[in-house]
């Protein structure tokens, strides 16, 4: 959906068009954003560069400063911290500068891969609070995430993979009742 893999046959559909053969800037333009695995922030730059790396379309270079504060409010470390190399921060407080530089390109569509992969739990909490703010603010999420309770939490609805397969699907709420979730993903405390 992101465009930095093509697919080999059928349609990515989003407001009427097929993404398939769009390249990824325009996808961004058009308001679909990924926050990859891993983060992929340029961590010699600062925390106020890389924010303001995401507002590069004019779309979201137009709204650059109400984005910029928007992020400030989500995560208000970053402001202290803007002036910061990012390769200095924690991995909780780059996922923070990750999914900012995703806001700052004004998406109406936030897709998370892994969000949160290798952080600390209490950072995790605030990053799912400010997905969750994210998502009242009008901003879809899409979210692959292995952190079952964190993400049954958030979300709305949800499909859990095995093999590649969809084995259940429903909203957040009823599948961390599912018994197959719970015996399989939440462990033997959950039963």
């Amino acid at each position: 959906m992101a465009g930095l893999v093509r697919p080999r046959a059928g349609a990515i559909r989003w407001d009427g068009g097929d993404l398939a053969r769009v390249h990824a800037h325009d996808i961004v333009a058009r308001g679909l954003v990924l926050v990859p695995e891993g983060r992929r922030l340029f961590t010699s730059l600062t925390v106020e560069e890389n924010l303001e790396l995401g507002a590069f379309s004019p779309r979201a270079r137009a709204a650059a400063p109400e984005s910029r504060e928007r992020v400030y409010a989500l995560f208000p470390v970053l402001r202290e911290r803007r002036r910061q190399i990012v390769r200095a921060l924690s991995g909780g407080q780059q996922q923070m500068v990750a999914v900012g530089r995703a806001l700052m390109s004004a998406p109406r569509l936030l897709m998370l891969d892994e969000p949160s992969l290798g952080i600390a739990p209490r950072l995790v909490s605030a990053i799912f609070e400010a997905l969750a703010e994210i998502n009242r603010g009008g901003v879809a999420v899409l979210l692959v995430e292995q952190n079952v309770p964190a993400s049954l939490s958030l979300a709305h609805r949800a499909y859990v993979m095995e093999g590649g397969r969809i084995v259940r699907e429903g909203t957040g709420a009823a599948l961390l009742q599912d018994p197959h979730v719970r015996r399989a993903y939440l462990g033997p405390l959950a039963r």
